[in-house]
């Protein structure tokens, strides 16, 4: 018997990561509600959020949290403002609560850091996804949280160099993650949101399979941050959306008191979508280590049924407002040379850009991504080289919870990190996931 397309695409993250079952427990709450309802709350009235288009096949939901939701022949959902949707009634009574999880486990092994003994690994990790909503007069006002479960890795590793050692905040993994939690409040085209949440910086169409999200186009994973904290707004009148943002600049709490802007203006139909984006920001972090973050970009994608194609561009501007040694570094660093210093007050700059094609069959999801890196010449080798990535993605969805899935990321030759020391530019990573 051939599996439902519509089977999964209720408790969908914003990024397409979120898969599979949510619909069972949606519609299983639901219930449990409508029986509370009716033996409590006689003549209590529902309202219902009415339905939008999103740049997708047939059928689209809008939750309060600006999100849409595929529920037709395409499980594609773009990455942008908002977070998961999930598309329920709302009491003027009671809330609305709605869960969801993932366990997955996986085996990686990632040649780029062969130089650090930690390459090759077995791992596990889950997702936890809890949302309230209640309808209150006109608006529809609720909260969302989204929590990693992670495996840290083993605390025996290799520190024998001081380069190794400015390594090691890369492999420092918090056993929670905070990935999102934030208020917001939706009236008609008027949409608001409050905490932490996903970057309103553009919008991204493919699967994102890890919590580190490192099987991502190289702009995504070292330029565009995954997760903003602030306030947003949004306004999306028809086919077009507003979105204005005022952040921390980085995904946590701040270390400064200055501020990010971010805004991007974008529309959307059945089947073409595309935006522009800004962000800017005197850096994020400490005043004497200040990191620039600023960028501008656009977002494209075109969908014809089951294949799609998509696109991201970006010109980027990095590295330290003042003069700072990269091994005293203590959090992330980048594996590219993007740690570095030009000139005070004067960012290192470059860019970037990714295309995206995707198919949807009912047992399998294929992708194939490539993108590629122009830095400015800084007469670092390892900076200064231009960063090539490609990506194939496959998924088999083999029950309605379960998917197997695969993705090969290969890189250009660069610069090694410690010239003497093992590095290799591919990364495989083979697992399984199931999700409620």
């Amino acid at each position: 018997m051939r599996l439902s397309r519509a089977r999964s695409c209720r408790l969908q993250e914003i990024e397409p990561e979120r898969r599979r079952g949510g619909a069972i427990v949606a519609h299983v709450l639901l219930a449990v509600q409508s029986v509370t309802i009716v033996g409590c709350l006689l003549g209590a009235t529902h309202s219902a959020r009415a339905q939008q288009a999103l740049p997708a096949a047939p059928a689209v939901t809008r939750g309060i949290d600006g999100a849409e939701t595929t529920s037709g022949a395409s499980r594609v959902q773009y990455g942008g403002a908002g977070g998961a949707s999930f598309p329920m009634a709302c009491d003027d009574c009671l809330p609305h609560l709605r869960i969801g999880a993932i366990a997955r486990s996986y085996l990686s092994a990632d040649s780029r850091w062969a130089w650090t003994g930690q390459d090759t690994t077995f791992a596990a990790e889950g997702v936890l996804l809890a949302d309230v909503e209640q309808q209150v007069g006109d608006w529809q006002v609720g909260a969302r949280a989204e929590l990693f479960v992670n495996q840290p890795f083993d605390a025996n590793r290799l520190v024998d160099t001081p380069i190794r050692q400015s390594f090691q905040g890369n492999f420092d993994v918090d056993p929670l993650e905070l990935s999102q939690l934030h208020l917001a409040a939706r009236n008609d085209d008027m949409y608001f949101s409050l905490g932490k949440i996903v970057t309103p910086f553009g919008r991204w169409y493919f699967p994102v399979m890890l919590n580190s999200r490192l099987d991502a186009p190289f702009i995504r994973t070292e330029a565009i941050e995954w997760r903003e904290t602030g306030i947003m707004a949004m306004y999306e009148p028809d086919i077009w959306s507003f979105t204005l943002a005022l952040t921390n600049g980085g995904e946590d709490r701040d270390t400064n008191t200055s501020k990010a802007g971010i805004v991007r203006f974008g529309i959307q139909t059945e089947s073409f979508a595309a935006g522009i984006s800004t962000k800017m920001q005197d850096g994020v972090g400490a005043s004497g280590q200040k990191q620039y973050n600023n960028h501008a970009g656009f977002d494209l994608l075109v969908r014809d049924g089951p294949l799609h194609f998509s696109a991201e561009g970006v010109y980027d501007e990095y590295g330290y407002r003042q003069p700072f040694d990269p091994l005293q570094i203590t959090w992330d660093r980048s594996l590219y040379g993007r740690d570095i210093h030009r000139a005070v007050g004067r960012p290192a700059h470059g860019f970037g850009y990714y295309l995206n094609f995707g198919c949807e069959g009912d047992y399998w999801d294929l992708m194939v991504n490539y993108g590629e890196f122009h830095p400015m010449d800084l007469g670092d080798n390892l900076h200064d080289a231009v960063k090539r990535r490609g990506i194939l993605k496959a998924i088999y969805h083999l029950t309605p919870h379960c998917d197997l899935w695969m993705q090969i990321i290969v890189e250009n030759t660069i610069p090694r990190v410690i010239a003497d020391a093992p590095q290799g530019a591919f990364f495989g990573v083979f697992g399984a996931q199931f999700t409620l």
